[in-house]
């Protein structure tokens, strides 16, 4: 048979809408490069995080608090490798308050030194979170408010019956399920001599962590749910009484009491001077602008001139 004829004219047209093709790709990724990043999400809100009488299963009891894992690992500007799952107040194994008006003289922690302080978890049913917003009254700037943490705070800690009340968090968790057996099993060394059913402060992650008072904390927590700022409502002690926080911090000289050394210059688990009983977070939503000056009272009308003069 006779050859086909080379068409060159199919040829070239297909390569010329491959070069098209190859154009408008390249153009398509220099107008995606252009365009801004998409924006964060928004931040987080109680819904989110907190629910109403659900209770989160955390050191061998059953706590009411906030589940932030997600914010620290899918949104969060938190490194990962925090880990924390959680932050509330653990109660017994049944939901149940660890220290009430019955036991309160055996259950709340003496922690020694001069003078003695007294310590204990605060009630799950004592946990709150709440939104609002608010005016800052310095740059008239309208924010975004979330805050969470214990309503018991009126205790100073000089007797068992106004003990300090302890938020607790689980930290270096890998997610919330972690939470509720950080402790394995357990030894008698593991067993608080107080607070009733509860284990002993943590040593190891996802295990009973204090939530310290520091305000390099709240910073990095209100970040990661999307805020600007953060406040603490903090107490303190005398001496490093509270439970350790789990977090790496640059080891002091000489150090406080170490419970357990991780790596060489941190140490995860050192008692805290200070804890944190409620967090603050604010972000600006929306400038609100200043009233336009008042206008100027009108002017008069020019008198009118008098009438002419009647001829005599």
């Amino acid at each position: 048979g006779v050859p086909a004829l080379f068409d060159i004219n199919s040829t070239v047209s297909k390569m010329f809408a491959h070069f098209l093709l190859l154009l408008s790709l390249a153009a398509a990724d220099a107008i995606l490069a252009a365009l801004p990043p998409p924006p964060p999400p928004r931040a987080a809100r109680c819904p989110d995080i907190y629910t109403p009488g659900k209770f989160t299963e955390f050191a061998l009891g059953k706590a009411m608090g906030v589940e932030v894992g997600q914010w620290f690992t899918e949104f969060g500007s938190a490194p990962r490798a925090m880990g924390l799952q959680f932050i509330g107040c653990l109660g017994e194994p049944d939901g149940q308050p660890s220290c009430n008006e019955a036991n309160i003289d055996t259950c709340a922690e003496r922690t020694g030194g001069q003078p003695n302080k007294y310590l204990k978890p605060c009630a799950p049913e004592s946990f709150f979170c709440e939104n609002s917003t608010q005016i800052n009254p310095a740059t008239q700037q309208l924010q975004e408010v979330l805050r969470f943490g214990t309503v018991d705070t009126a205790g100073e800690g000089n007797f068992p019956d106004s003990a300090l009340a302890n938020l607790y968090m689980c930290v270096n968790a890998e997610n919330i399920s972690v939470c509720a057996d950080g402790y394995g099993e357990l030894t008698d060394a593991d067993k608080s001599p107080f607070t009733s059913g509860q284990v002993g402060c943590c040593s190891g992650p996802a295990q009973k962590c204090g939530v310290p008072g520091d305000r390099s904390l709240g910073e990095l927590v209100c970040a990661a749910l999307g805020y600007d700022e953060s406040t603490l409502l903090t107490r303190g002690g005398e001496g490093a009484i509270f439970c350790p926080s789990g977090l790496p911090t640059p080891q002091r000289d000489p150090p406080p009491q170490p419970v357990f050394n991780d790596e060489p210059g941190y140490n995860l688990y050192v008692r805290m001077r200070r804890i944190a009983q409620s967090l603050t977070c604010t972000r600006t939503v929306l400038v609100t602008e200043s009233p336009p000056p008042e206008s100027p009272p009108p002017l008069s009308p020019p008198l009118s001139p008098p009438p002419p003069e009647s001829p005599p």
